[in-house]
């Protein structure tokens, strides 16, 4: 099951990497925010950046998955515009 899994990514990513690993893999999409945000034992607002820059560093528009989001976050729409410069030139 992919929650286990991930589950299990998430729990040695302080000890092997997996978590920049799993970043990579396009583990931090907009559908998989409220999983991440329950695995971490975090709100969105903490999550979201961290996806926002993932989303940046593999060029992917962060404002446009910020607009596909289906979640009132404050600061969030700022975190994402934030993130732009960090997308691949």
């Amino acid at each position: 099951m992919k929650i286990n899994k991930l589950l299990t990514m998430i729990g040695l990513g302080g000890l092997n990497g997996a978590v920049p690993i799993a970043a990579l893999a396009g583990l931090f999409k907009p559908e998989n925010a409220l999983m991440l945000a329950i695995a971490f034992m975090a709100g969105p607002g903490t999550i979201l950046p961290t996806m926002f820059f993932a989303l940046a560093n593999l060029g992917q528009d962060p404002v446009e998955y910020f607009k596909q989001l289906d979640i009132e976050v404050w600061g969030a729409d700022k975190a994402a515009e934030y993130m732009r410069p960090f997308m691949p030139k």
